[in-house]
């Protein structure tokens, strides 16, 4: 029995990247404002920071949705916060020493021009995040243990940016957010993310 709960665990662990996926496409697709007012998508790499963890990795997501106005944009897509660790040490001691928090995004953007080639956009909405992570105790006699698990938790995101359009359909994209991931498994865990990418409206 055990056997088979591990083997399922594993399963969907597998291919909740593909299911995730293949229900924000079929989302956004379907959205009547898609055949409205057109569509984007954007995809964007860069760095992570926390000052709840000793070290943070690289981010990226890829973005997609229906713009339901000139101005206005259904944003969805796919989200990697990157590796995160601590540093555990001491007899007596716990904590998480490694965190790696992926996810969905769902959110609305606001775009307003400053000048003909420049846009400054502000956004918030939700992060449906899920988290493998490491577990380390250390005992009275410094015997370390550690253990592995993974939770799962939905969390607001907030963020700004700017678009600088090198040509009519396509914009140098950059953003700063900021979320913070609750659970009763590890205390609260604020991340802000600067990405940088592009983004291609048609």
């Amino acid at each position: 029995m055990n056997n088979l709960r591990n083997n399922l665990r594993k399963n969907l662990r597998t291919y909740r990247h593909n299911l995730l996926t293949t229900g924000l496409l079929v989302l956004a697709l379907t959205t009547p404002a898609v055949q409205a007012d057109g569509s984007f998508i954007a995809l964007l790499g860069g760095t992570t920071e926390s000052a709840d963890m000793d070290s943070s990795g690289t981010s990226w997501r890829l973005l997609f949705g229906p713009r339901a106005t000139d101005n206005l944009s259904f944003e969805m897509g796919l989200m990697d916060l990157g590796e995160a660790r601590n540093t555990i040490s001491g007899a007596n001691n716990s904590g998480i020493s490694r965190f790696h928090p992926q996810g969905g995004l769902f959110s609305l953007s606001y775009r307003f021009g400053v000048l003909e080639q420049l846009d400054l956009f502000v956004k918030g909405g939700f992060n449906l995040w899920y988290a493998d992570f490491d577990r380390v105790s250390i005992d009275a006699s410094n015997v370390r243990t550690e253990e592995q698990d993974s939770v799962s938790g939905v969390s607001m995101i907030t963020g700004a940016g700017l678009m600088w359009w090198v040509l009519p359909d396509l914009a140098v994209r950059a953003e700063l957010e900021t979320t913070e991931l609750e659970s009763r498994e590890f205390p609260n865990t604020r991340f802000q993310l600067l990405t940088l990418g592009v983004q291609y409206d048609f």
